[in-house]
């Protein structure tokens, strides 16, 4: 019994440098060398105490003749929220990979240590043609990352602390 070829979805992560109060987007991708969608449905969760839902757009990947549709499900407590998006066409032209999906979100808190899940809850494909078929796909979680890579200081660098009119920079040469 051949196990059936699988479609990998990834959520991927939003431009580095966000900050609470900025809009971001993150894209969401379709990742296999050999199947190409007619049809994707996606389910996504995520923390509405840290980011305020804006907008999906369709992604690059999707064919100008396609139709992206999405809603907002059990959201507006202020807690948990699912977001689903669907892109679909009264034909038989597929997706190939790339990104799919671009969910908009306001960042509303850092998070826990400026990490902000995105969860997938759930994900299903069809296949093109007179026989549609479901395509398994796995569905990765990911995050919205807000830590700041800091860069260490050179050691050939010094900075004033004992003046008042600005602080003075000098360093010594590398030899």
């Amino acid at each position: 019994n051949a196990q059936s070829p699988t479609l990998d979805l990834e959520i991927g992560s939003a431009p580095s440098g966000a900050t609470v109060g900025a809009t971001v987007g993150v894209p969401i991708s379709i990742v296999s060398d050999t199947l190409q969608p007619s049809a994707l449905l996606f389910f996504l969760e995520f923390d509405e105490m840290s980011l305020r839902f804006d907008d999906v757009l369709a992604g690059p990947a999707v064919p100008e003749n396609k139709i992206l549709d999405f809603r907002l499900l059990d959201g507006g407590d202020g807690g948990m929220a699912t977001v689903s998006m669907i892109v679909f066409g009264l034909d038989q032209v597929t997706i190939p990979d790339g990104v799919v999906f671009i969910l908009r979100f306001e960042i509303l808190d850092m998070g826990d240590n400026g990490i902000i899940p995105l969860t997938a809850i759930d994900a299903s494909a069809t296949t093109a043609g007179s026989n549609i078929q479901e395509i398994q796909v796995n569905a990765s979680d990911g995050a919205i990352d807000l830590t700041c890579n800091v860069l260490a200081l050179p050691t050939n660098v010094q900075a004033s602390s004992d003046r008042t009119d600005g602080v003075r920079i000098t360093w010594a040469a590398v030899e």
